[in-house]
């Protein structure tokens, strides 16, 4: 059986996620290995997961006072995390601002300056959080 695929011209990157949300649901949308787990999980989730997924992300970022056009730098080196952070940050139209693991100080400290944020005189006009997320129970 052939599936049509989605006419992606005039979606934004969130509305491209639910429309394969609702189109390929039980389909697999990613599966990758976690090395952040002891011993490596496979982690496996159908477009409906990913996106639903990616929603509980987006409100979690809006209920720490993420907002539109505000810079969002994101340090991890899980994939699937990575995911959930490129389309949740973008759905907000927040700007989505991808940082290297194996960047020095030096390299992060460039990435950062030359993010096209502007100094909001809050730490360099860098706005600093961690986060650990897990996504258990899938």
């Amino acid at each position: 059986m052939t599936h049509a695929g989605i006419d992606g011209n005039g979606l934004t990157l969130g509305r491209f996620l639910d429309a394969a949300g609702a189109r390929f649901a039980a389909r697999p949308a990613i599966v990758c290995s976690d090395h952040s787990y002891t011993p490596p999980q496979v982690i496996r989730r159908s477009y409906a997961e990913l996106a639903a997924d990616v929603r509980a992300l987006q409100a979690g970022l809006t209920d720490a006072g993420v907002r539109p056009g505000e810079h969002v730098a994101v340090l991890l080196s899980s994939f699937y995390e990575w995911i959930l952070y490129l389309f949740a940050v973008t759905r907000l139209g927040a700007v989505f601002v991808p940082l290297n693991p194996r960047f020095g100080t030096h390299e992060l400290a460039h990435v950062l300056r030359h993010s096209g944020k502007p100094d909001s005189g809050r730490d360099g006009g860098v706005t600093w959080s961690a986060t650990t997320p897990r996504w258990s129970g899938r």
